[in-house]
């Protein structure tokens, strides 16, 4: 079903191409300690995991962006980690919840995530509301984490995308994520992270 975001060929592109690199997935998978089933936990599978999201995380990033935004992404190091000084940045995620469970984050600049929803919206910038900036990384988070359910063992659900705001310098996260990823548009760089949900080990 086609939303204000997206029309259905492009999300039907979107469902046909979550399954990039499935054989290398499978693999890394059927190396894990635990078996794979809806009513099982991997206990500690971060590691165990990161063949998977090192293979899938930048590719399905790369390419959600080149088909919602016509963006052609780069992935830059994590040397080169650095997002603007005194600007608001905002941050979305996606919790996913079954055999692994953890998040998909998306944290970036105000002004970059606002040129996103202006084209997601085919309105001017300075037309995009608040309202439509949340909108839009939640819809980006949200079909990021759902390509990669895919590619997850055990069944795993998402919920429901949570977007939040402040300004850098402010407030330090002091969560580890498990890998993260830093790509730029127009020179300007945003981060996806990937942090596992420990609280049931």
């Amino acid at each position: 079903m086609a939303n204000k975001y997206y029309q259905q060929g492009q999300l039907e592109a979107l469902k046909e191409n979550s399954l990039m690199n499935s054989t290398q997935c499978c693999r890394a998978l059927e190396r894990l300690p635990y078996g794979v089933g809806a009513n099982h936990r991997f206990r500690g599978t971060c590691v165990g995991l990161l063949p998977v999201f090192q293979a899938q995380v930048p590719a399905m990033t790369r390419y959600v962006w080149a088909v919602l935004l016509n963006i052609d992404l780069g992935l830059l190091t994590t040397q080169e980690v650095s997002l603007h000084p005194k600007v608001k940045v905002f941050e979305s995620s996606v919790n996913i919840e079954g055999g692994w469970s953890g998040r998909v984050s998306i944290r970036c600049p105000e002004f970059l995530v606002r040129r996103w929803a202006a084209s997601m919206l085919s309105i001017a910038e300075d037309k995009v509301v608040h309202e439509d900036i949340n909108d839009a990384l939640g819809e980006l988070a949200n079909i990021l984490a759902g390509n990669l359910k895919r590619v997850l063992p055990g069944n795993p659900r998402l919920g429901l995308p949570e977007t939040s705001s402040q300004m850098t310098g402010v407030k330090q996260r002091t969560e580890q994520a498990c890998t993260q990823f830093t790509f730029e548009d127009a020179g300007v760089p945003f981060i996806v992270a990937i942090y596992e949900d420990d609280t049931e080990l």
